[in-house]
């Protein structure tokens, strides 16, 4: 049986993403995690250019200059975990803030480690920027979470509807652009295109890489568009392929739905926050079905629909 494998960075990065981490972090995250730990973790190994990560051997990959929770096997031990608030909790007794993680790996640096004081202060400052709250403590819970793993899916919680780059019905151009770089970064443009195919129905390495672009693609749908596609596409070609047609079908007809609909659109009830959404949207609909609207029409539209007592103070 298989050791179990993280494989590449693209893995890394969505899971950073969805822990709250903005994309350049995100990126220089995942390759320093990826390439870092697939040494550790494949002792005796070539180094693949995919970088796995081999999870039954990860305890390879503590370092020394750390918290002092675990022991010399990379077990955790609750009592040292107990002990780093005893010590070095100060502002609060249920959390810590940057000050005190400073503190903290200070007293547990080992002489002329520079490596393992490097990997901690980044471990530590990442777990602070995105798990402090509003007075800048980082929680007890938070902390323990890290070691137990469940810090992760929880941050994934609290950040799941702050999402900014779902596709949407007005967004598919800018969504098919910020996955295709990230494909391209990572040279797996042909799982999408078509033009990567398994080698045979035992491929193991093709269906895992094509089922992780498939994961990510739906990670990154509203549940409204992912309903319209999931059907019957096994492979990430085919739901690409799927959501593309579905952004184009009828493509000219939804135009002049739609450009009738942005010409006819007034303030009426609406806010002014309201109606200049509405019209931004309704711009961008039409971008996308390829009827650009000019930043000066746009402006000339969202005056038109104003009230005259409104219009006539403009």
């Amino acid at each position: 049986m298989h050791s179990a494998l993280i494989y590449i960075v693209v893995l890394q990065f969505s899971g950073l993403r969805k822990i709250g981490c903005g994309a350049s972090l995100s990126i220089l995250a995942a390759l320093f995690i990826n390439i870092g730990f697939s040494k550790k973790t494949r002792p005796g190994k070539w180094l693949s250019p995919l970088f796995p990560i081999e999870v039954e051997n990860i305890n390879l990959a503590k370092h020394t200059s750390d918290s002092g929770v675990y022991d010399s096997e990379g077990r955790f031990v609750l009592s040292k975990f107990e002990e780093i608030f005893k010590k070095h909790a100060r502002s609060s007794a249920n959390g810590m803030t940057s000050k005190e993680f400073d503190e903290l790996l200070k007293a547990n640096r080992e002489p002329k480690d520079y490596k393992g004081w490097i990997l901690a202060l980044s471990e530590w400052k990442v777990l602070y920027l995105v798990a402090r709250d509003k007075d800048g403590i980082v929680s007890k819970e938070a902390i323990r979470g890290v070691y137990d793993g469940s810090l992760f899916q929880t941050l994934a919680e609290e950040h799941a509807p702050k999402k900014k780059h779902v596709l949407s019905e007005p967004n598919y151009k800018k969504w098919s652009r910020l996955f295709r770089l990230l494909i391209l970064r990572f040279n797996l443009k042909g799982y999408i295109d078509g033009t990567t195919r398994a080698s045979s129905a035992d491929d193991a390495e093709w269906y895992q890489f094509d089922a992780l672009i498939q994961g990510w693609i739906l990670a990154t749908i509203t549940d409204e568009v992912s309903d319209l596609v999931l059907a019957n596409n096994l492979t990430a070609h085919a739901l690409w392929t799927a959501i593309y047609n579905l952004f184009h079908d009828n493509k000219h007809a939804r135009a002049m739905q739609l450009e009738h609909r942005f010409r006819a659109t007034v303030k009426g009830q609406l806010s002014i926050n309201e109606y200049c959404r509405l019209l931004k949207n309704l711009s961008e609909y039409l971008d996308d079905v390829d009827a650009p609207v000019t930043e000066h029409a746009l402006v000339l539209q969202a005056l038109q629909g104003l009230p005259h007592n409104i219009r006539s103070q403009v």
